[in-house]
């Protein structure tokens, strides 16, 4: 390289190169818009990260922020998240060394490092910058962070925040990255729009002409076209979770699992049937796992709702799925009035709810239902676990998206129907066009997700 190339390179803050200056003034706008990036590049200046570290700082800290911003599940100690008790920790290095620093220099760069594209160069030679990311990447992911909170910190009203927390779930958003393999997971155009516009909380086309309420007998308000999607009437619902059931049954079925749907006489004396699926002898103490899904709507009754349970909804992923786990468990019955688990364990089983949100959002326990079943698969079946897994993920975040934009859509045209004058009170028979898969069905192509 020519000299005065390498000086340019070497020394960036000092070029009055066209290219350069422009380069410059990107830098100093990033810097002055992000307080992450700008502290960062304060710490690097002032040589807290060593050039060998291999401990990627940055990784650390962005899985701690979206365990605290994004699932909500991230408990505060002495006041802060462990993302901000990180920052903290590291403007309290940069002060320390700037109070040390004699070098004025050396002094402005770390007080000012808006004026010094030069600290690219330094950032660079970090070990864990250099082999985990790249500065686009990487300032990227810290832009997106503020806009998100500033986003959601915009939006009008506490049922928005719900509805946007409810879809920041992973498996809400399989059916928005994958390329389906089998011509039964393939979303209609009507389908789709309905999905896209209900993550994006838009009003629904297909509810453009019906009138401002449904036609059930709470006459509830349309709004933007939720109600379509858990009106109670039509049975769409049931549909729903029984979709989803299935799924479990032929997911326990490829895994080499013996599993039965809706048995009697779990608990005898009664007629109750607390397992949507039971499988056979996978459970604690080699008992019958008896597994109860349930889908709830996070938005159901918001405004009888206390606000405790508002924030919660608010600020954690599937806080309304994980719920709707919690009252399956602690449902009282019997002649002692016991718990459901309780019940179910004196009987040798374990019971296992299973909490899904319309939006497609889940809990813990799907991911640990499909793990122990993904285990039993490489010992049985020899499935390869991880793919077990990504499969039957997106089989049930394909079932969560088709199943609800399908009941939705028909909700919307019977109400448009009795709108204009059709039969109304006529029972709605299910029109369940079936499973979407079978044991032997084809796997997704995942278009792959962080």
């Amino acid at each position: 390289m020519a000299p005065g190339l390498t000086a340019v390179c070497m020394h960036p803050d000092q070029s009055d190169l066209r290219h350069v200056v422009a380069v410059r003034e990107s830098w100093t706008e990033l810097v002055e818009g992000c307080d992450h990036l700008r502290l960062l590049a304060s710490a690097v200046a002032a040589g807290i990260f060593p050039e060998d570290d291999d401990e990627d700082w940055e990784a650390t800290y962005a899985k701690e922020w979206k365990m605290a911003f994004i699932r909500g599940s991230a408990k505060k100690t002495g006041g802060e998240y462990e993302c901000e008790k990180m920052e903290r920790e590291l403007q309290e290095a940069v002060d320390a060394r700037i109070l040390e620093e004699d070098d004025a220099d050396k002094l402005h760069m770390m007080e000012h490092p808006e004026a010094h594209l030069e600290i690219v160069r330094f950032w660079f030679k970090i070990a864990w910058m250099r082999k985990n990311w790249t500065f686009q990447r990487f300032f990227s992911r810290a832009l997106d962070r503020d806009r998100f909170i500033v986003h959601f910190g915009g939006l009008p009203s506490d049922e928005e925040k719900v509805r946007l927390r409810s879809h920041l779930d992973s498996l809400a958003t399989i059916p928005h990255l994958i390329v389906p393999s089998n011509p039964g997971y393939v979303l209609t155009d009507a389908e789709y729009v309905w999905l896209v516009n209900a993550r994006l909380g838009r009003r629904q086309p297909s509810t453009l002409e019906l009138g401002p309420y449904c036609m059930c007998a709470a006459g509830t308000a349309i709004g933007n076209g939720h109600h379509c999607r858990v009106c109670r009437v039509g049975g769409g619902k049931t549909r729903v979770h029984n979709n989803v059931r299935d799924v479990f049954q032929k997911c326990g079925s490829n895994a080499g699992v013996v599993s039965k749907t809706e048995t009697p006489l779990i608990l005898p004396g009664t007629d109750e049937r607390p397992g949507d699926v039971v499988f056979d002898g996978i459970g604690r103490g080699g008992g019958d796992l008896v597994t109860d899904v349930t889908v709830v709507d996070p938005l159901a009754s918001f405004d009888a709702i206390g606000q405790g349970e508002v924030r919660t909804r608010t600020l954690t992923v599937g806080a309304a799925a994980a719920g709707a786990e919690r009252r399956k468990r602690v449902k009282r019955g019997g002649p002692r009035g016991d718990k459901m688990e309780d019940r179910v364990r004196r009987v040798g089983k374990e019971f296992f709810p299973v909490g899904f949100e319309t939006s497609g959002a889940s809990t813990s326990q799907c991911s640990k239902l499909l793990k122990k079943l993904s285990e039993i698969a490489h010992e049985r079946r020899g499935h390869h676990k991880a793919y077990f897994i990504l499969r039957w993920r997106a089989t049930l975040a394909m079932t969560l998206a088709k199943k609800g934009c399908e009941v939705a859509l028909q909700r919307a045209y019977k109400v448009r129907h009795e709108q204009r004058g059709g039969n109304r009170g006529v029972a709605e028979a299910d029109e369940d066009s079936g499973s979407l898969l079978n044991v032997d069905a084809d796997a997704f192509i995942h278009g792959g997700y962080d």
